[in-house]
């Protein structure tokens, strides 16, 4: 798997889940809202919902860095020998 799918399927769990627990035992029929529908129902006023839009951007372009990052790491530490990390 490449790490940007990598990155896609992590970040999309994780916005679920923050959906999840943002909407706890709230109505069921919000549970299956696409997440920009839910942060317009949920979130008053634009300003904030543009704020709340932002920070799951920021998220999904944290968990990619990360994830590119290591997988940037164990290319290199595989590809020499002797190396500490070369069990990854």
């Amino acid at each position: 798997m490449s790490a940007g799918a990598a990155a896609l399927r992590l970040g999309t769990t994780v916005a679920k889940t923050a959906a999840d627990i943002w909407l706890g035992g709230r109505r069921q029929q919000e549970r299956h809202l696409p997440l920009a529908e839910l942060v317009r129902v949920r979130v008053p006023g634009l300003r904030l919902q543009r704020g709340v839009k932002r920070q799951f951007g920021q998220i999904t372009y944290a968990v990619f860095d990360r994830l590119e990052m290591t997988s940037a790491y164990r290319w290199v530490c595989m590809s020499c020998l002797p190396c500490p990390g070369s069990h990854i």
